[in-house]
């Protein structure tokens, strides 16, 4: 079973990629199936999907999709009258394979106090780590 780090009922919003190639992981579709099977089993709220068809990961200029869901999180933080727990994504090079993008979005993010949760790369959120 697959770890959750969200309450039951918390509003998520999810991000898909795919490159459009045939050696791709998973289609922007099987991603959304995957997210969906989780919110349901974990009683999660998925209250917006971003997604970005046969788009390369190697940076995210272009990728319209992965900057609508960074505006989104940064318009509805816990201090918004429509907060968001966090963002459900499908492997961490779904997110960006560049590691100083990846690891700058993922740190904007977390700062601003959002859960970062990889279904298929089951590695605990840094910041909720426990001893």
């Amino acid at each position: 079973m697959i770890r959750n780090p969200f309450p039951a009922g918390a509003p998520v919003v999810t991000y898909s990629r795919d490159s459009g190639g045939d050696e791709q992981d998973r289609s922007v579709d099987q991603q959304l199936a995957a997210y969906q099977a989780f919110a349901d089993q974990h009683r999660l709220t998925i209250v917006q999907n971003f997604a970005d068809r046969a788009k390369p990961g190697s940076t995210t200029v272009g990728r319209d999709g992965f900057e609508a869901m960074i505006a989104y999180m940064h318009t509805h933080g816990h201090k918004s009258e429509t907060p968001v727990a966090g963002v459900l994504l499908w492997k961490h090079n779904r997110f960006a394979r560049n590691l100083d993008e990846s690891q700058f979005y993922k740190a904007d993010l977390r700062r601003r106090g959002f859960t970062i949760h990889f279904l298929a790369d089951d590695i605990p959120d840094a910041g909720s780590a426990t001893p």
